[in-house]
């Protein structure tokens, strides 16, 4: 799915001496499959974390079935009588690029699944069925249970849990952001983000940091206020995107908000109706004064009623 790596090398599986149980599993197969597929085919989802993976049954046609036991921590949907269950998928036998269903042993996941043959796989084999979750371990999911699970799953990307990671939640933050983008929209991952910088552990200030830095071209203050010390925990992909690159979004930034209502004429050229709301928000978080009193105002000329703004010099 989106919020996973470009290319990823299928996952070594250790196989076992002796006899290894191989249920009769038939291949399911299908093209990449996106999260609203995954939940609507998945009768049970589990956050869990993998203990073991192991290749069982013949190769066949270049795959093989692989059992992965699981230490559940959290039943999403369905229901569940152990603690400690297997789950099944077929994934090429050998190395091959791109989003399939690797794991990491020692990691946590959302896994979608359905039952066959009375045991568990996923819902599809190969392709990524998949979250990882690097922000720890959580009791319940965030939000109340009537939002959609979509938008859940979203937000647990972002809220530190227990038995964190401070440097393995920094490097998941670039996977957060783009589901935040898909599930959430820009202006809450934007909130999300800059909640972060407050954060006890400094590695995950500095990389919120460098994901606004990244995705918002008038997100750049955060620099001013966070100490990233002597620059050892800056992350990579702060410095992959070249600083051309940077400032062009940065002219292209200023020049459509110099004026607040022609920007408000072009929004619906540029953006989806139900983004527009959200594009004017995040234009009320900028680090510049001058837009953000401006487009403040646009706010509460347009969505009167829409919180916000309150804390700006000069908006009334």
């Amino acid at each position: 799915m989106g919020t996973g790596r470009a290319s990823i090398a299928v996952v070594a599986i250790i196989l076992l001496v002796g006899c290894v149980y191989a249920p009769s599993l038939s291949f399911v197969s299908g093209p990449h499959i996106f999260l609203d597929d995954m939940i609507r085919d998945a009768p049970v989802v589990i956050i869990g974390k993998v203990l073991r993976q192991e290749g069982v049954g013949p190769i066949r046609i270049s795959y093989r079935l692989v059992r992965v036991t699981l230490d559940v921590e959290n039943v999403i949907r369905g229901e569940l009588g152990r603690r400690r269950v297997p789950i099944y998928f077929y994934t090429p036998w050998g190395t091959v690029s791109g989003e399939i269903n690797s794991l990491r042993t020692g990691k946590r996941y959302v896994h979608f699944l359905m039952w066959d043959k009375g045991g568990l796989r996923a819902v599809r084999d190969v392709v990524r069925t998949s979250i990882r979750i690097y922000s720890g371990r959580h009791v319940r999911l965030p939000l109340t249970p009537d939002r959609p699970l979509a938008e859940r799953l979203a937000m647990l990307l972002f809220v530190p849990g227990a038995e964190l990671d401070p440097d393995e939640f920094s490097a998941g933050l670039s996977d957060a952001s783009a589901m935040g983008w898909n599930e959430l929209g820009r202006f809450r991952t934007a909130q999300l983000l800059r909640g972060l910088l407050r954060n006890e552990h400094q590695q995950v200030r500095i990389a919120a940091c460098e994901e606004l830095s990244r995705l918002y071209p008038s997100m750049q203050g955060c620099w001013e206020t966070v100490d990233f010390g002597d620059g050892s925990l800056l992350r990579s992909r702060y410095g992959v995107i070249g600083p051309q690159v940077y400032r062009k979004a940065y002219r292209n930034w200023v020049e459509r908000t110099r004026d607040e209502q022609a920007w408000w004429r072009l929004a619906p050229k540029r953006y989806e109706a139900r983004e527009i709301l959200d594009e004017l928000k995040l234009l009320t978080m900028s680090d510049d004064p001058g837009v953000r009193r401006r487009f403040c105002q646009l706010l509460k000329e347009k969505f009167p009623n829409e919180p916000g703004c309150e804390l700006t010099p000069g908006v009334k």
